[in-house]
């Protein structure tokens, strides 16, 4: 069975799904790490993205917000596999860059 791959889009969650499972609990868990900016969850204070990235150029901010989406999943979620990252920066002139992050779940994982 070939895995599936999901995009992720880097907008607030609306919903939070209690007691979800499987594919949409790792999704979800995916989309909560690249949403929260780090410092702000109360017990795990390196938990999210390092919001000083923000405050370099923006081919600085760009390629280490790569690398601290792709060490954060890494650590946080290490059933999903980081295929890619791209950013929608239709909006970047309000400031706004909204990652969007190909995964896949990692063959071998319970669902």
């Amino acid at each position: 069975m070939t895995p599936k791959e999901y995009e992720v889009i880097g907008r607030p969650l609306t919903d939070v799904e209690i007691a979800v499972g499987g594919e949409r609990e790792i999704i979800q868990n995916v989309k909560t790490i690249i949403t929260t900016w780090r410092g702000s969850l109360f017990l795990d204070r390196m938990f999210g993205i390092d919001p000083a990235i923000i405050d370099q150029p923006e081919n600085m901010v760009l390629a280490n917000l790569v690398i601290d989406i792709t060490e954060q999943i890494a650590k946080y979620e290490p059933r999903a596999e980081v295929l890619s990252i791209d950013f929608d920066r239709s909006n970047l002139n309000n400031g706004e860059i909204i990652p969007l992050v190909k995964i896949r779940i990692k063959e071998g994982t319970l669902l």
